[in-house]
């Protein structure tokens, strides 16, 4: 931030106060993290900077989402998915389109969320990123849940039997945990997600660990 400011460079700028607004986001100091994104916005929006606005527009609904303002969140999700359909960002479309989703779900508006994880998770098999499908994947499982819990669960199951990362593993456990209430699951989920936080001190990591031990 003290380089970009001594070379009078805004967007450099702007970059900077969105990673610190990441790491408070990470910390879970959400109040901060939205004080870093708001200036950024400010900034990006002055330079007409639209991929720059239509994440910062996300981060913010993420924020909004965590603080259970959903009518907030599903608005600047809405502006953010609105400038990445303008300028044809896959990745970002696909993101953004996908935490609507899982947003449509919280609200139990699961048609929608159902139709906005299944437009997400095409284009995340269009750029043939494997984590942002595994994430998809389980969130259609979930939707799916709600009328057909036994296919869900097999589903996830099936899914666990090929999964290698410990990451993805502990979501797996996790999600398994909430539809079947079995023990192993649950403690798998907190062995994992405790040697993930040990790593990297996440408030993602923190909240499943304080969730499962309840």
């Amino acid at each position: 931030m003290e380089i970009a400011k001594k070379l009078d460079n805004k967007l450099l700028f702007s970059i900077a106060l969105g990673n610190m607004g990441d790491i408070y986001y990470d910390e879970g100091n959400y109040i901060k993290a939205m004080e870093y994104y708001q200036k950024k916005l400010e900034i990006v929006e002055g330079l007409n900077h639209k991929r720059s606005i239509s994440i910062t527009l996300f981060n913010i609904g993420n924020i909004y989402k965590k603080l259970k303002n959903y009518e907030k969140a599903e608005e600047y999700y809405n502006r953010a998915i609105t400038i990445a359909k303008e300028l044809q960002t896959k990745y970002y479309l696909c993101i953004f389109l996908h935490s609507k989703a899982d947003l449509y779900y919280l609200l139990q508006k699961y048609d929608e969320a159902n139709l906005l994880n299944n437009e997400s998770l095409k284009l995340a098999e269009e750029l043939n990123k494997q984590g942002t499908i595994f994430n998809r994947k389980v969130l259609k499982a979930k939707i799916k849940s709600i009328k057909d819990k036994t296919g869900a669960i097999s589903e996830l199951e099936k899914m666990l039997k090929i999964e290698k990362e410990n990451e993805e593993k502990a979501i797996l456990h996790y999600e398994l945990f909430k539809l079947t209430k079995e023990e192993e699951h649950r403690r798998i989920a907190i062995d994992i997600y405790q040697k993930l936080y040990e790593k990297t001190p996440s408030i993602e990591y923190k909240e499943r660990i304080e969730e499962l031990k309840i």
